[in-house]
């Protein structure tokens, strides 16, 4: 009796329900409800500046980080009061490629660089050029600058010494244990 009495209010109902979820999802979908916005040219404003006109003040904690992309290895290091990255301004650091990412009392300003870090530098491995054994810059497993081709054939080196220089296996923390290593092989010429 209930449904026979209102039906005609129910489907009316049910009608007007369908067509307002149904142009809710077309408005959303389409975007006509949305102003067009423009993106921001600067975050200045939600941002605040700590930035003083000749640098960083004293009690602002400015660590520098260098990804060095050869060996992949980080160097990070606090900057002192006395260095001269403390009286450059972000926009001058910016120029000279760092990034700078500001926090309260504390900044961080990183840049990649293409090379060896300092103490992969040092290190040397023996790897192979054509036929003969060569020496290069950096710990095994990096590519690094080929130092020099030495007068020594591969084939000419003890089986074990052969098969560490084709894997690159033989690594030297210092130019000093590689010229003592070398003194070894030299016989091999």
């Amino acid at each position: 009796m209930f449904l026979k009495k209102y039906r005609g209010v129910i489907i009316t109902f049910i009608i007007a329900w369908a067509a307002s979820f149904f142009l809710t999802y077309w408005a959303v979908g389409s975007g006509v409800w949305m102003k067009e916005r423009k993106p921001l040219k600067s975050l200045d404003a939600f941002f605040p500046k700590t930035e003083a006109v000749g640098g960083f003040s004293e009690d602002t904690k400015v660590r520098e980080q260098i990804y060095f992309e050869l060996c992949r290895h980080l160097a990070t290091r606090d900057v002192g009061l006395d260095d001269p990255i403390r009286d450059m301004n972000i926009s001058k650091l910016k120029e000279q490629g760092w990034s700078v990412y500001q926090g309260d009392n504390d900044v961080t300003i990183f840049k990649n660089m293409t090379g060896l870090c300092q103490t992969c530098q040092g290190k040397r491995h023996l790897g192979i050029a054509g036929e003969y054994v060569a020496i290069y810059q950096g710990p095994v497993g990096v590519p690094g600058k080929q130092l020099e081709v030495l007068n020594i054939r591969v084939e000419r080196l003890p089986t074990e010494w052969q098969e560490k220089v084709k894997r690159g296996e033989l690594n030297f923390a210092s130019e000093q244990e590689l010229l003592e290593a070398l003194d070894s092989i030299d016989e091999y010429e």
